[in-house]
């Protein structure tokens, strides 16, 4: 059974990103969501740590904006 399925590119580079931007507006609100996604191997062991993080910031119509941040993330050595 093979259990490493990571790429031989991956395996060089050892590190994985994707970063987007998506705005919404509802009910006088703006949201503005902010994700970075990550996939590496900082150890050069071929053991990958995995992280998704998401900054909210919501505008409402008092122009207050409130900041909240999600993190889930998987780290194994």
């Amino acid at each position: 059974m093979k259990t490493n399925t990571i790429s031989k590119e991956m395996r060089e580079v050892n590190v994985l990103r994707y970063g987007a931007t998506k705005i919404y507006v509802d009910n006088g609100e703006t949201l503005r969501m902010q994700v970075k996604i990550q996939l590496d191997d900082e150890c050069k062991n071929g053991v990958y740590s995995w992280s998704v993080t998401a900054d909210i910031y919501i505008k409402n119509v008092a122009e207050v904006i409130i900041i909240l941040r999600a993190v889930v993330a998987m780290k194994k050595y």
